[in-house]
């Protein structure tokens, strides 16, 4: 049953568009058991490891080892630890190495008694880390066999413990994954049973997070539920309140916590708040020793090049593409490169990078797909599109308008044409001004609908968002239908996906 590997292909893709929501599925409470003993100092490793803080937590993890042997929740805490490691590095290597380790971590578990929670919930988050793996190196089946085994042991564990409130949020993570599989692949969820949509897993970290609230024993699960709810929020919610309520919740100080500061700088990047995220990449101690974590310079070399500062922008591109061990995103970062030196006028560098976007890294984010397709084109980006892109992406508006009201058209291709279109419409939308937004929408669906561009689904999907917050329901599902019945290439999974999301809110609304 698991050799469909289209399937899991799309699924891969889902999953690394969450791929650090789901990074982190662990949530161990501050209790006692015969083989479960989580002390202070296991806390403190384990607020180490979600920091990114993994020497200082390997220390301690050490020491632990040696004080508390019969203890296997220390050898989970490695296993997490490890786990960290591989997926941050994204280093196949590494990821051979130390699945033996997580493989006998989880042996040890079963010696925990069944009539504690710990035992089907500790096995269940390491299962599903495996599984995270398996689909981010190609073992489909692999994964595919464990995130099922990991499905089994957490639902199994809320029916026998359902007042175990760490259970939810595991839950809540893996029932968001599974309400993010296409429609056209749910009969396979259907015939290996696994259920779960994203308003379950939504409401399942609500609850866990309303219980961090009011319970002082589960108070610094917190930030953990936010950094989930964060990123599935900004990723597939279209609330713009969101965000600023999320900033409100998290500590302001991010220092020495290079997982906070990672999920500041993504919610102010989507927000178009671009100087605000490049104060936070200020605010990151240098005096920490963070585990190397290279998307972070992707994103500030992005920061960078929204500023239109494309010398500083390749300085920290160059560093990912040097040093980041994985595949994806790869491409986008060469594409993004070449775009710094078309800023600079120098066309030469451009195109001797689009070829390392042909011979670099794979296709299967939409950003990469969108930098592969470019390079395939074999045209030049558009000055003032590219200039209006970047600076609409990092909520520069008034400059980005500008440029694009004063841009010469006269020698415009058709698909440049949507694209400014495309462009006008989104930037009358983030500066709240409805009217022209719709209109440009609407022009760019009408001239771009037969183009395998995202420009019209994107359109009809923003449109919808604009109707539905108006609550003109009959309007937003119409726009939600219009962007399924398109037929794109880029950015397929990630928009189709939010717009049957959308149906599903606005069908359960009414």
């Amino acid at each position: 049953m698991f050799v469909m590997l289209p399937f899991f292909v799309v699924l891969h893709t889902m999953i690394m568009k969450l791929k650090l929501i789901l990074l982190f599925v662990v949530t161990p409470l501050l209790a006692i058991s015969q083989f479960v003993s989580v002390n202070a100092e296991s806390i403190r490793a384990y607020n180490y490891i979600l920091s990114l803080r993994i020497n200082e937590a390997t220390e301690i993890i050490i020491a632990q080892k040696e004080n508390n042997t019969e203890n296997v929740y220390i050898d989970y805490l490695e296993s997490f630890n490890n786990f960290i490691k591989i997926t941050v590095s994204n280093d196949e290597r590494l990821f051979n190495d130390l699945k033996p380790q997580i493989e006998d971590c989880i042996d040890k578990l079963y010696s925990i008694p069944d009539t504690t929670p710990w035992k089907r919930y500790l096995i269940g988050n390491l299962k599903l880390q495996i599984a995270t793996l398996d689909f981010n190196f190609g073992n489909y089946v692999s994964g595919a066999l464990n995130m099922n085994k990991a499905y089994r042991l957490l639902t199994s564990n809320n029916d026998a413990f359902p007042d175990f409130i760490p259970n939810y949020i595991s839950l809540g993570v893996l029932h968001v994954m599974i309400g993010l599989v296409p429609d056209s692949y749910k009969w396979i969820l259907d015939f290996i049973d696994m259920n779960g949509d994203i308003t379950m897993g939504i409401n399942e970290l609500n609850k866990a997070y309303n219980h961090s609230l009011n319970n002082s024993s589960l108070a610094w699960t917190k930030n953990e539920i936010l950094f989930y709810s964060g990123m599935i929020g900004i990723n597939i919610i279209p609330d713009k309140s969101f965000a600023d309520t999320l900033l409100a919740r998290l500590d302001t100080n991010n220092s020495s916590n290079l997982l906070n500061s990672y999920l500041k700088i993504n919610i102010l990047m989507k927000s178009g708040k671009n100087n605000e995220a490049l104060n936070v990449f200020k605010d990151i101690s240098d005096t920490i020793d963070f585990y190397p974590f290279y998307y972070m310079n992707l994103l500030k070399g992005e920061c960078y090049l929204r500023k239109l500062l494309p010398a500083k922008s390749r300085t920290e591109l160059l560093i990912f593409t040097s040093n980041y061990k994985g595949d994806n995103y790869i491409k986008d970062a060469w594409l993004k490169i070449g775009w710094s030196y078309f800023l600079e006028g120098d066309t030469t560098a451009y195109l001797d990078n689009r070829k390392n976007i042909l011979e670099d890294g794979n296709n299967k984010t939409g950003n990469d797909q969108e930098a592969q397709n470019k390079a395939m084109s074999n045209e030049l980006p558009c000055m003032p599109l590219l200039k209006a892109r970047l600076l609409f992406d990092g909520g520069y508006y008034e400059q980005a308008i500008n440029i694009l009201l004063k841009a010469d058209t006269s020698h415009f291709s058709k698909i440049e044409l949507v694209e400014l279109y495309y462009r006008l419409g989104r930037i009358y939308h983030q500066m709240g001004n409805t009217i022209n937004s719709l209109e440009n929408y609407k022009i760019t669906i009408k001239t771009g609908s037969n183009l395998p561009q995202y420009y019209a689904a994107n359109a009809a999907l923003k449109s919808a968002y604009i109707y539905e917050n108006m609550h003109d329901t009959v309007s937003a599902v119409y726009y939600y239908n219009i962007c399924l019945d398109l037929d794109f290439k880029e950015y397929r999974t990630s928009i189709r996906t939010k717009a049957k999301q959308g149906i599903k809110r606005l069908n359960k609304d009414n």
